[in-house]
């Protein structure tokens, strides 16, 4: 691939899912044994379908995906639906405007949910039983967002600034993320 984003491994398997570069922008792909696949399913949000494995024609039905996560057997990604184009969507003029959100897709029903406007470009990250969120935003939305996988709920665990690429320590209390884009910081979830 001329650029990887994000990877996701499925529970030490060899398999997961893939933020890459495609024709209609960023997308999201399973991959198994460090092989892509196409991607057939289609994610829903008010009433509209796209596909967020990217395409080389018919832009017009492709949403901008990225930061895959897996937890419970569900694919978490983050996506900007419409005409939009990758480069509008990670201006920095635009960061606080565009709406992406936090998408639930669950393979074994094919079926997605909208969990959560994020307020600016994010980065996922899972510990295996919480979600956390690093955003980058212009306004108000900037620092480390925490999310209920289930009620899609957003609260915020470090204010303000840049973040960028959460990780989750083995421990899965303690968290890594960058800040403007210049330096780690540490922190840990809220008891």
């Amino acid at each position: 691939m001329p650029f990887l984003g994000d990877a996701f491994f499925v529970d030490g398997e060899s398999a997961g899912y893939a933020q890459v570069a495609r024709e209609c922008g960023m997308a999201v792909l399973p991959f198994v044994d460090g092989r892509l696949e196409r991607s057939d399913f289609e994610i829903t949000v008010n009433g509209n379908s796209f596909r967020i494995g990217g395409s080389d024609v018919g832009c017009e039905s492709v949403a901008r995906a990225r930061s895959p996560i897996v937890l419970d057997g569900k694919l978490y990604v983050l996506m900007v639906p419409g005409s939009r184009d990758e480069a509008s969507a990670s201006s920095p003029e635009v960061v606080g405007e565009v709406g992406w959100l936090l998408v639930q897709w669950d393979p074994e029903v094919r079926e997605s949910k909208t969990l959560a406007e994020i307020p600016g470009i994010a980065d996922l990250a899972t510990n295996g039983q919480d979600i956390v969120v690093a955003v980058h935003s212009r306004g108000e939305g900037g620092g480390v967002w925490s999310v209920d996988p289930i009620a899609g709920e957003l609260s915020r665990i470090v204010d303000g600034g840049d973040a960028w690429h959460p990780s989750f320590s083995p421990s899965g209390r303690e968290f890594v993320y960058i800040k403007g884009l210049n330096r780690l910081e540490f922190d840990s979830l809220p008891a």
